[in-house]
């Protein structure tokens, strides 16, 4: 039998962990992870897949190659065209998920099992396309558990002997979850979550792009519409590495070359200070929209501020000044720093996984309870929505509605499931349907039939109805799963391209180094310890170069190099 692991997957990084001597330790490949976080990053080659943070120095030099921010789309049908071919979200996802099992196995041995972790606001299709991503990589998922959930239940785990009511404020790359939960005598009773599946760190990002591109507009000649995809993803990235850096300093420098060319024929180039202040003037409103979620999520708790003893922060962005000082407003000295805020998540899944494969003690105690993230209901009516099972109730869930028939002589009852927190049909999420027939046939209202509908863990809705008068039951699991067995199995060869191991040297960019590396080689004795020193530096330059792709840069190393080398006799 294979391991079973923990799974972050993110909109911008993920991680893997998995349960070692009754701990959570997250797995880290320094070949696909900056530190032990792998960028949610895909290159897709017409010959090879390159996945992590190669495949993030793709998005500068092949834009149109390379897909990041993904998370965004599960549960949509939009299609991503790479080299004229199709892929599905879940596809991307499933390469994602793919390198994380094999980086996992590179240390602990055949996995076939995970645990992912969901946004606390996802909804059934998105939870379903996240299965089915895993299937296509080869990993059987019976447990999807939210976020905010997966980081407490890594703290509750450590803290084990702790009471205490907890916020957990999740802000990710892509996406924003807050949850309240109570832990108490090794139980992790989780009160009520809220979210938004579209803020997140990359909203943040954005924001400083767009303030870099309005920058380049008033003070140069350049035309920012007929900017280049690599000079787009160029500024995208300097935007982003500006938001980490605001994270300790007060202030950073923009810089970015080469935008074009003047009319004297000189480089443009921006360079500018980019202030802390500015940042959180710019981004202002996205903070407050995290803060009214935090209100919300307390009100629907029935836990006040006041009450919280321990605030949690997840996800990168929760690094961000401005989300400590908003939430000391409220918190005071109740935010914990203990918990890492990139690793919480995939860790709480490890131990999710490591409960369920029995490798954490039972004496451990920990038992976790989660709520219902959306309301689910039956359409009566005029499309009227009519709630079942309610938001925030208690999960698993059994919960029964009696209906009465709407017209005379109605012999069948058409069950159409729903899911949200609109009161008409038309604005929540369809599930499914299934009709029952054989009512007897009477006058509108006298003949009444019970719809009852059970809610698990693993968010998997069983739905019966009776007719009350004879008896007579049918009952459908409500799955929203798309793919069947043979999709699957198609989707999954698609992405069966093996990423190569190849150096830099089997690189064709090698060739334009090969000659001038193999002469400094000849002359290394003829050469004081200076000059042997400043070669060494430019052959790793020449390698890095390589490695990134970077022509341009190659070519001017191998000109300084050769330079250098006729020098010597």
């Amino acid at each position: 039998m294979g391991n079973i692991i923990g799974i972050d997957l993110g909109t911008t990084t993920s991680e893997v962990a998995y349960i070692k001597d009754g701990h959570p330790v997250i797995i880290g490949n320094e070949k696909y992870c900056d530190g032990n976080i792998m960028p949610s990053v895909v290159t897709i080659k017409k010959d090879e897949i390159i996945v992590g943070k190669k495949a993030k120095r793709q998005m500068l030099i092949r834009p149109e190659i390379t897909v990041s921010e993904i998370k965004r789309l599960m549960g949509t049908n939009e299609k991503i065209v790479i080299n004229e071919k199709e892929y599905l979200p879940q596809q991307i996802s499933a390469i994602i998920l793919k390198e994380l099992k094999e980086m996992a196995e590179e240390q602990i041995g055949k996995v076939d099992e995970a645990v992912i972790t969901v946004p606390a606001n996802f909804n059934d299709i998105q939870r379903a396309a996240t299965k089915e991503a895993a299937q296509i990589a080869g990993l059987k998922v019976e447990r999807i558990i939210n976020e905010p959930t997966a980081a407490a239940m890594y703290y509750g785990l450590e803290n084990i002997g702790k009471e205490a009511k907890i916020l957990v404020y999740d802000l990710g790359g892509g996406t924003f979850d807050c949850t309240v939960l109570e832990l108490f005598s090794g139980i992790m009773d989780v009160k009520a979550s809220r979210g938004d599946n579209l803020l997140g760190g990359k909203d943040f990002d954005n924001r400083i792009e767009e303030y870099i591109l309005e920058y380049i507009s008033k003070n140069t000649e350049v035309n920012i519409e007929k900017l280049s995809k690599k000079k787009k993803s160029e500024i995208k990235e300097t935007a982003e590495e500006a938001k980490k850096d605001l994270s300790v300093s007060n202030s950073t420098d923009i810089i970015i070359n080469n935008l074009g060319i003047d009319k004297e024929g000189e480089s443009i180039d921006i360079e500018f200070e980019f202030s802390r202040d500015r940042f959180n003037q710019l981004t202002k409103d996205l903070i407050e929209k995290t803060e009214v979620i935090v209100g919300e999520t307390l009100l629907a708790s029935g836990i006040t501020g006041k009450d919280i003893d321990i605030v949690l922060l997840v996800g990168g962005s929760s690094r961000m000044v401005a989300v400590s000082d908003m939430l000391k407003k409220s918190f005071g000295d109740k935010i914990i720093s203990s918990v890492n805020a990139d690793e919480a998540v995939a860790l709480g899944a490890a131990v999710q996984a490591g409960i369920k494969d029995s490798k954490i003690s039972s004496e451990s105690g920990l038992i976790v309870t989660d709520v219902c993230s959306y309301t689910l209901g039956v359409a009566v009516e005029e499309n009227e929505f009519s709630p079942i099972i309610k938001r925030d109730m208690k999960l698993p869930i059994i919960k029964s509605e009696i209906y009465v028939t709407s017209s005379d002589d109605q012999e069948r009852v058409n069950i159409r499931v729903y899911q949200g927190e609109e009161k008409l049909t038309d604005d929540n999420m369809f599930v499914g349907n299934f009709v029952i027939d054989g009512i007897p046939k009477k006058k509108a209202g006298e003949e009444k039939v019970e719809v009852t509908f059970e809610y698990d863990l693993n968010g998997m809705l069983d739905v019966s109805v009776e007719v009350l008068s004879t008896g007579k039951k049918k009952h459908k699991l409500m799955a929203v799963e798309r793919l069947n067995e043979k999709d699957i199995e198609d989707l999954s060869k698609d992405i069966n391209i093996k990423q190569k191991n190849l150096t830099w040297k089997d690189s064709e960019l090698y060739n334009i180094v090969s000659v001038s590396i193999s002469v400094a080689k000849d002359k290394f004795e003829k050469m004081d310890s200076k000059t042997l020193e400043n070669v060494n530096s430019i052959i790793s330059e020449m390698k890095t170069a390589i490695e990134n792709e970077d022509k341009d840069k190659v070519t001017k190393l191998d000109d300084t190099l050769t330079d250098i080398l006729f020098d010597i006799d």
